[in-house]
């Protein structure tokens, strides 16, 4: 008996094959869904982290103001889980271009930072160089073509100015991809207009002053067996940080910064990308599989219920709920393990190498992405979509398995139709046609499809919106940011207060502001965060807007009044009138009151008057910085200002709104990639439930469907009263999912923010209808097929005796 139970179960399979490869691809889609985007953030970090080690990037590094010695390495290296050290130089210089002046990093290649070569070969002769591959295209410039630098004459042993290159003009032998520079951010300079174009490689024996190094590289022994970024990497790494920082004291006239790859934008910025995907990826797949389990629940339920007589009979042979129950289960089990195990496979292989090639139009790092079948994940997934849906069918079966043999092999009473509350209203039920009422009545009369249906279609429309609206909250950072907080054009540092007056005298610049900023740390407990406290002069006539968080009015700078960024103060868990530390580099500190929480959406800042300044910290204000307001200005103009600006001694750097603006996009661009991922999931997922939904219905009423084709129904008319149902059902599913998904936006936002950005929470209106015009499309698809799928249904069965 236990045979031919099996055999009929194989053959179940076969004879519903729809249903069976529906229910398929909720378990393909949700386990594939869960494991990509999953697997996307643990593969990006094994990927960068393989890529740190084979080209052997550094774990610490020391700046100095007056560089550093030989000496300084020697006693470095003698430091316990030191395993290497570098000392490297590197220097910002200028290329002749025709095209514009060209500002480039000039690195020495070393065993450690080592660059990785994409064309041509490695230096080995004094006058060669590696230059990265934009520089070629951008400047007309081809492997053995030459280049003329200029970089300023330094100073040696004997006090003497000497040319701090040997050879300025070199040859172009190879490009390459530097570890340290994995965006496309290049960095600041005090040359050209403020900030570096282009980085360029060559070999140390180009350098004629070889006694000072600008940047030593250290690399720490054993590190390479924990994963960059992870905790005990970073733990492991500040044991070695600590160990030099005793023995700097000893070493170090000028002050020494001792660095680890957090120091690195990039590299931040990379990992803080990585968190944001591995945020959204506990999020999205909970959903997928609540709406799995649903539309199994339905699917699987309508199977039992079809077979009724059947499991009585079986039950009448003799046998036992387990053996009755195993077909079911053995059904269901099929098509969750093949659709899961397929999806898995799938998901790990294509969603992170899709994330990867979204992310490598942002960075630079490597093509040889490591995709891991990741064990843990697929089977958590598996797991979760078999609970799901092999749940919801022995639920099913258990109900049905209460009933006595007798009972289950007679057909279960048709549901009585009841009446309406519309037919209460009798100014709208008597202008229905009779179609219309039947639809109406057949609605609340199957109120399991009727709560499915809806429920399903809403989860999916919240989805699609929620992956519009996380695209709209993304878009809306900058303008937050640099139209609505800071409307400033560029932030000139400057060495000494007398330049002052030359910047406000220029005739691009339309207004300036001066203020002093100082980077410290917010502390509250064990919490602490970097932030930047900025102190005008006098006021910030409107190139920085201080807006109160919740009245978002302007807020003027009073004595003794603090005003902390939101962000900042949701990370340290501050509200008004709490007190923090702010912690100077020297370890100094000062305990302040909040008095305002403010608008802000990049970075963390502290904003506060001259006088509080001066009272709480018992110094004299100095300004430092000058913000400024330049007249319409295209990019080529802004170039010769800033270009202009630089020249003059007393000003140490230029930052401008426009590169930072830049910076930030090819950021949030990086997440923009991994929404469309989500929308195309979701739809993929709404076509697949409207597809489930649709057969079910349509198995559930074949013979009511057969009958009203018997009565004289044409083909159009029966489409049309099977559709009716479906269409009324999609309006309120989809109306429900825009509310849901308005609120489930804000929530996956507050997940997959990362510590230094607050997006902002906006839907545009175009994004609703973006959700709605999927979600009808995938119905009007569905319901054609519906159309030739009812056109095929029998009269006879509805002569057929149900007995």
């Amino acid at each position: 008996m236990k045979k031919a139970l099996l055999k009929d179960s194989v053959k179940e399979i076969k004879n519903t094959y729809k249903r069976f490869i529906s229910i398929l691809l909720m378990a393909f889609l949700g386990v594939g869904f869960f494991a990509g985007i999953r697997a996307a953030s643990p593969d990006m970090l094994d990927t960068i982290d393989q890529y740190y080690k084979e080209q052997n990037v550094f774990d610490i590094e020391i700046l100095s103001t007056l560089g550093l010695t030989q000496q300084d390495i020697e006693e470095i290296s003698k430091i316990e889980n030191v395993e290497a050290v570098d000392g490297a130089y590197e220097i910002d210089g200028k290329i002749e271009t025709e095209s514009k002046e060209t500002i480039a990093k000039f690195i020495t290649i070393g065993d450690i930072n080592k660059p990785l070569l994409l064309k041509g070969e490695l230096p080995v002769n004094e006058n060669e160089c590696l230059v990265e591959e934009s520089f070629l295209s951008a400047n007309n410039k081809s492997i053995g073509d030459t280049i003329q630098v200029e970089i300023e004459e330094t100073t040696n042993d004997n006090g003497d100015k000497i040319q701090y290159l040997k050879n300025n003009e070199m040859k172009i032998v190879g490009t390459v991809q530097s570890p340290l520079y994995i965006s496309r951010d290049r960095g600041s300079s005090n040359l050209g207009a403020g900030k570096i174009n282009y980085y360029v490689y060559i070999l140390k024996e180009n350098i004629n002053a070889t006694d000072v190094h600008t940047n030593i590289y250290i690399k720490v022994k054993d590190a390479d067996k924990y994963t960059t970024s992870s905790d005990k990497y970073e733990d492991y790494i500040e044991d070695v940080k600590d160990s030099i920082e005793q023995i700097k004291g000893d070493t170090e006239n000028p002050k020494w910064y001792i660095l680890d790859r957090n120091s690195n934008t990039g590299y931040v910025g990379f990992i803080e990308a990585t968190d944001s995907i591995g945020n959204i990826g506990k999020v999205f797949p909970v959903i997928f599989f609540a709406v799995a389990a649903l539309i199994s629940l339905t699917s699987m339920t309508r199977m039992v219920e079809e077979q009724r007589t059947q499991i009585g009979t079986l039950k009448a042979l003799g046998y036992s709920k387990i053996q009755i129950m195993g077909k079911y289960i053995l059904y269901a089990s099929l098509a969750s393990i093949i659709g899961g195990i397929t999806g898995m496979c799938l998901g790990f292989y294509t969603l992170p190498q899709i994330v990867w090639e979204m992310y490598s139009m942002m960075y630079q790092i490597t093509d040889k992405v490591v995709l891991s079948f990741r064990w843990g994940i697929g089977s958590l997934g598996l797991i979760l979509i078999c609970v799901c849906i092999i749940g919801a069918t022995i639920y099913a079966v258990i109900r049905e398995l209460k009933e006595t043999p007798a009972i289950l092999m007679r057909p279960k009473a048709p549901k009585m139709g009841n009446r309406v509350l519309l037919e209460k209203i009798p100014f709208i039920w008597k202008h229905l046609n009779f179609s219309h009422k039947v639809t109406v009545r057949n609605i609340f009369r199957y109120k399991k499809r009727f709560f499915m249906t809806i429920i399903g279609i809403s989860g999916c429309t919240a989805l699609i919106l929620t992956g519009f609206a996380l695209k709209d909250s993304i878009k809306a950072v900058l303008p937050n940011q640099f139209e609505n907080v800071f409307t400033y054009d560029m932030q000139i540092n400057i060495k000494n207060e007398e330049f002052i007056s030359d910047i406000q005298e220029n005739e691009n610049i339309e207004k300036t502001v001066e203020t002093y900023m100082t980077s410290v740390k917010a502390v509250n407990g064990e919490i602490q965060e970097d932030v930047q406290v900025i102190v005008p002069k006098d006021n910030f006539d409107g190139l920085i807007n201080i807006k109160d968080l919740k009245t978002k009015q302007q807020i003027e700078l009073k004595d003794n009044e603090i005003c902390l960024t939101e962000k900042v103060a949701q990370l340290l868990d501050i509200n008004v009138g709490d007190t923090i530390k702010l912690r100077n580099n020297d370890n100094e500190e000062y305990e302040v009151k909040i008095t305002y929480i403010v608008e802000n959406y990049v970075s963390h800042y502290v904003y506060m008057s001259k006088i509080t300044y001066e009272n709480l910290t018992g110094k004299q204000y100095k300004t430092n910085v000058i913000l400024t307001k330049n007249k319409e200005l295209t990019e080529e103009q802004e170039d010769v200002l800033a270009t202009e600006l630089m020249k003059n001694a007393n000003i140490s750097a230029i930052t401008r709104t426009s590169t930072i603006m830049k910076i930030l996009d090819d950021t949030l661009k990086s997440l923009d990639y991994v929404v469309i991922i989500l929308i195309v999931s979701a739809g993929l997922l709404a076509f697949v439930v409207l597809y489930n939904l649709s057969n079910v219905n349509i198995s559930e009423r074949i013979r009511e469907l057969a009958t009203i084709k018997v009565l004289g129904f044409y083909n159009k008319e029966v489409y049309d009263y099977v559709t009716r149902e479906t269409i009324i059902l999609t309006i309120i599913g989809i109306i429900l999912g825009l509310a849901g998904g308005y609120f489930l936006n804000f929530y996956i936002l507050r997940t997959c923010e990362i510590n230094t950005l607050r997006f902002a929470k906006i839907v545009n209106p175009i994004s609703y209808v973006y959700a709605i015009l999927i979600t009808v499309v995938f119905t009007v698809i569905v319901n054609i097929a519906t159309y030739f799928a009812l056109k095929k249904i029998d009269m006879i069965e509805s002569l057929k005796s149900v007995e």
